[in-house]
């Protein structure tokens, strides 16, 4: 969750001048200074871009959730989707489930993510947006590992082809892009999170 505050600063005591951030592993609060943010939307935005970029590295390596056993939220890994796509998943994910979600660009920051925190779902984009590789691959490679096999996965792709393959490989059935916000597709992320 990300919390825009709109406050008077100390600039004096700050590395920048226009904004401070205080993250955590499920929160981050970004206070700016408005004199010099409100007649300029375009810091704002980058502002709010450079805020999303350091509570995930923060979420992924020195802040790992902790598991809570009262804690019914929900982990989904989100793997190869650009900044839209994943905002428009994220989107659909914690406004229909008690769900977090972590983000990975490529295998590394996958292996990373699976390493550091409890995932109960893992989403691959059918091509990973940073080169454009197959996301079976990191399927693959992830389902290869003794410690995450038995995590549940699926392939995001319009491609019944793809899907089919995805299936045949050991992945749960996925769904298209197209369908992000259909009924059919927040029944099988339902399934898949048992809830």
């Amino acid at each position: 969750m990300i919390v825009e505050q709109n406050v008077d600063m100390d600039t004096d005591n700050i590395s920048d001048p226009d904004f401070y951030i205080n993250a955590s592993d499920r929160e981050l609060f970004v206070l700016y200074n408005q004199p010099t943010i409100q007649n300029n939307p375009q810091r704002l935005a980058q502002i709010v871009h450079e805020a999303r970029q350091r509570l995930e590295t923060r979420s992924l390596a020195r802040f790992p959730l902790t598991p809570n056993e009262n804690d019914t939220m929900k982990t989904v890994l989100d793997i190869g989707n650009c900044d839209a796509d994943h905002l428009f998943l994220t989107t659909m994910l914690t406004s229909n489930f008690d769900a977090t979600v972590l983000r990975a660009h490529k295998l590394a920051d996958a292996i990373s993510a699976l390493e550091n925190n409890s995932v109960d779902l893992i989403m691959i984009n059918r091509l990973l947006d940073v080169d454009g590789s197959e996301g079976m691959d990191v399927f693959q490679e992830i389902k290869s590992n003794e410690k995450f096999k038995s995590i549940p996965a699926m392939l995001i792709t319009n491609f019944d082809d793809h899907q089919e393959k995805a299936v045949a490989a050991g992945a749960i059935r996925g769904f298209g892009k197209s369908a992000l916000s259909s009924d059919a597709t927040k029944e099988l992320i339902k399934e898949a999170l048992s809830v």
